[in-house]
């Protein structure tokens, strides 16, 4: 379902979305950096050495006896036998003659040191020629221990790549929930799914983050290529980098839609009215699906109060601890542990005061939540008068809205007749619990007429009134644009035929439906 981002602070959006792709490229960056070192570790320790290695030139025919000098060394072998005419070729000199050296290539095992004077009893046999090092000259092979820091520090920077990665997603799509608060609220209310509102956000969050990752994987593969990345591996580790960025921004959005939903306490219960289907319902949590009940939500909010006062205790405690150790080091008179004492209450303190703001946050939330449900279930006098909005003629019907083509607008509504700068009027009495902008329908008046009953104005041409405010039935609360109006009633969290709720409205004097307020049958 298409959700129009247009009427989000261009600025803020811009910004937030700019420092996602930040964070997100030098995130990716640190993976595949690390990911590099990890394959140039591994591509180390197979060039580590088993040992030094010689070659021990001996005449033909004599090495019989140097063979028996060197096998009685357990930490020395021969590891191959080579013809001097062979290895001679190697080097581009022709092969002339029988060969009159025979070349015995010894190892001497790494880590053990050479026994002292087995070189010159080699050098000393009967027949020997010549002893050459294979590896003098050459450079210096890597160690078990570069190997493994190699290792440790490629390691270090994937997951710290990772953790950046996971918060930088979550994050953003936590803000931008923030940001669109009650555009998600407003369109939740007029009849879109909540879970709809989360493919689009989840897509910007997505798009912006994967815009992040693909340069940096690209770039950082090209300016370490040359086989310094393995091409496999980089096409495997961005593949499931890829996949798992976008199901990170989707249980990010998810959660944000619901965390957004809940910011605002009014609009939340308004929510719930319109979720609901038999009883006021929230929004479901990411991992689960369905509808939550707002009991459901105020015990989950409890428990968080609960962890919350949890962590300001340990909070507490600790700082009691750190003040304790202070004055135990200003009593002795040690300076440095006084100062290092101080730094950390400084430290502590911080962290109680974040605390303590969370927990006074969630008490407060708690407090509103329980008072706004406790409201709802009051029973009170039956909401009279219940008057028509406008004059003009219903040119979509309750039934209609929705089953023919060009009326999805108005789900759960109707839509009337009006002219330009008629007064849309309050159909009852109440309290104004939202004025807002959307996309596409525009302004939107919605009024608390209490027992669990919501009246909505929407594709109108300005709102007269401001949140909170009394309202009387009949009263102005916005200007008509030429068109149409949105009317819908929400009444104990279900959508209700508007022209049948006006309709049925009790008389004071006679208690006959139908006879109260003003007649509806220009309606009909």
């Amino acid at each position: 379902m298409s959700f129009d981002w247009t009427s989000l602070p261009a600025a803020r959006v811009r910004g937030g979305l700019l420092g996602l792709w930040a964070i997100t490229f030098l995130a990716t960056g640190s993976m595949v950096l690390g990911g590099s070192l990890t394959w140039r570790a591994q591509q180390w320790s197979a060039r580590i050495p088993e040992g030094v290695r010689y070659y021990v030139l001996v005449r033909s025919g004599e090495g019989a006896g140097v063979r028996a000098v060197i096998e009685r060394e357990p930490r020395a072998r021969i590891v191959a036998e080579h013809r001097a005419g062979k290895i001679l070729a190697r080097a581009g000199q022709p092969e002339i003659g029988p060969d009159h050296l025979t070349v015995l290539e010894m190892l001497l095992a790494s880590g053990a040191g050479v026994p002292p004077g087995f070189l010159d009893r080699v050098r000393g046999t009967s027949g020997v020629v010549d002893l050459i090092d294979l590896t003098a000259g050459t450079p210096a092979p890597p160690t078990a221990g570069a190997v493994a820091r190699l290792s440790l520090e490629g390691l270090a920077l994937v997951v710290l790549g990772l953790v950046i990665l996971v918060a930088a997603i979550l994050g953003g799509a936590r803000w931008l929930g923030q940001a669109c608060r009650e555009e998600i609220g407003a369109r939740v209310l007029l009849g879109r799914e909540t879970r709809a509102l989360s493919g689009p956000l989840a897509v910007l969050v997505g798009g912006t983050a994967l815009a992040g990752i693909l340069p940096a994987i690209g770039g950082l593969a090209a300016w370490r290529g040359g086989g310094a990345i393995a091409p496999a591996g980089l096409a495997y580790g961005g593949a499931v980098l890829v996949g798992g960025t976008l199901a990170l921004a989707w249980l990010g959005a998810r959660r944000a839609v619901v965390h957004a939903a809940r910011g605002t306490i009014v609009l939340a219960m308004i929510l719930s009215a319109v979720l609901g289907r038999a009883e006021p319902a929230w929004p479901s949590p990411p991992s689960g699906g369905g509808l939550v009940r707002v009991g459901d939500i105020l015990r989950a909010l409890s428990r968080e109060v609960s962890v919350c006062r949890r962590a300001r205790h340990v909070a507490r405690k600790g700082l009691a601890a750190t003040e304790r150790r202070g004055i135990a080091a200003a009593a002795a008179g040690d300076d440095i542990r006084l100062r290092i004492a101080a730094a950390k209450r400084a430290v502590d303190g911080a962290a109680l005061a974040v605390e303590e703001a969370r927990c006074d946050r969630l008490e407060q939330e708690r407090a509103q939540m329980r008072e706004a449900l406790h409201s709802t279930r009051l029973r009170g006098p039956a909401i009279v008068p219940r008057r028509q909005p406008v004059d003009g003629a219903v040119e979509i019907s309750y039934d209609d809205a929705g089953q023919r083509r060009g009326t999805a607008e108005f789900r759960n509504g109707v839509g009337l007749r009006t002219r330009a700068g008629e007064p849309v009027r309050a159909t009852a009495p109440g309290r104004v619990a939202y004025v807002g902008e959307v996309p596409g329908p525009g302004p939107v008046v919605v009024v608390d007429h209490g027992r669990r009953t919501y009246s909505v104005y929407a594709r109108i041409a300005r709102s007269l009134v401001t949140v909170g405010e009394e309202v009387d039935a009949g009263q102005a609360v916005a200007w008509a644009r030429p068109g149409l109006l949105y009317f819908a009633i929400r009444r104990h969290g279900v959508a209700v035929d508007p022209l049948g709720w006006v309709a049925d409205a009790p008389d004071r004097s006679s208690g006959e439906p139908g006879s109260g307020g003003t007649s509806v049958t220009s309606w009909r």
